[in-house]
């Protein structure tokens, strides 16, 4: 889940400048520099200037589930909150609290945990993302300009989702766990065995943290998955929901238990990350990143 503000389609993705974004700092895709009452003039830093390669990825009109949905939801940030209660409507009211009939379990926006008190309390819910007409991702990286492998440490990651009315975008720069790289693997490869390089980093912000491993086959990205982890606090942080702001009476909430929320991907069976872009449902998932 991501702290995220709600952004009005921008025209160039590629145009992004971002200042040290977290999910808690959620920034406009383009951003120009701000001048001062005394004329000092401070330029934002692109944090893709940081590193000499950069791969980018972009997937139009992805065929995604319902269950896609509420894991990106739940990924990008939560959007408001139902009263629910054990015995009477467990996934939440649909209206205020004892009216609007009750959210069934196959509801996409139904809570993200089922009640588990007798009386009210409210529990997060997602945003309804409706169609997803496409999603860019972009990782950069150091390579040695020697052995064309990719050093080891810092990175960077930003993701940007466009639906029918509305555009978001979060970035990660801070490094949670360092990139690392082991090289001259076996992989496969459209059914061949093919030399490869494996990397992984995990990134950190405000929310939780999102983990980035993929196959580096001949200057590509292949085999990518992202997978993401939010804390029990992102529940109760007003800027882990997309219009920053906390619904009323969820920070009194002590129920909402610290496993992966309920209807949404699991990365790997059953772990307690959840997946976003998974190959599922005939998805192939995370398209190649090609270098830029």
């Amino acid at each position: 889940m991501k702290n995220m503000k709600k952004l009005a389609i921008i025209a160039s993705i590629l145009a992004v400048v971002f200042a040290g974004c977290s999910k808690g700092e959620y920034s406009p895709i383009s951003t120009l520099p701000s001048t001062t009452a005394t004329t000092t003039t401070t330029t934002v830093v692109n944090p893709l200037t940081s590193f000499n390669t950069v791969w980018a990825t972009a997937d139009t009109n992805p065929v995604l589930s319902a269950t896609h949905l509420r894991t990106l939801s739940n990924f990008l940030g939560y959007t408001t909150g139902h009263y629910a209660s054990l015995g009477s409507c467990v996934y939440g009211y649909k209206g205020p609290a004892l009216t609007g009939g009750c959210y069934g379990a196959t509801d996409i926006l139904r809570d993200y945990f089922p009640s588990t008190t007798s009386y009210l309390l409210v529990y997060p819910a997602p945003k309804d993302l409706g169609s997803i007409s496409s999603y860019t991702i972009r990782f950069a990286a150091d390579v040695d300009a020697a052995t064309r492998k990719l050093v080891e440490g810092n990175a960077y990651l930003d993701i940007t989702v466009d639906s029918a009315v509305d555009s978001f975008t979060v970035a990660f720069s801070t490094i949670k766990t360092a990139l690392k790289a082991i090289n001259n693997q076996s992989c496969i490869d459209n059914g061949v065995t093919v030399t490869c390089d494996k990397v992984s980093v995990t990134f950190s912000d405000d929310c939780g943290d999102l983990a980035f491993k993929a196959d580096v086959i001949n200057g590509q990205l292949k085999h990518s998955t992202i997978s993401f982890l939010n804390t029990p606090s992102s529940y109760r942080n007003a800027g882990c929901y997309y219009n920053n702001s906390l619904p009323s009476g969820i920070a009194a909430n002590n129920a909402i238990p610290t496993t992966l929320p309920e209807g949404i991907h699991s990365y790997l069976n059953g772990n307690t990350r959840g997946e976003i872009f998974q190959a599922v449902n005939g998805y192939v998932g995370i398209p190649v990143f090609v270098e830029q």
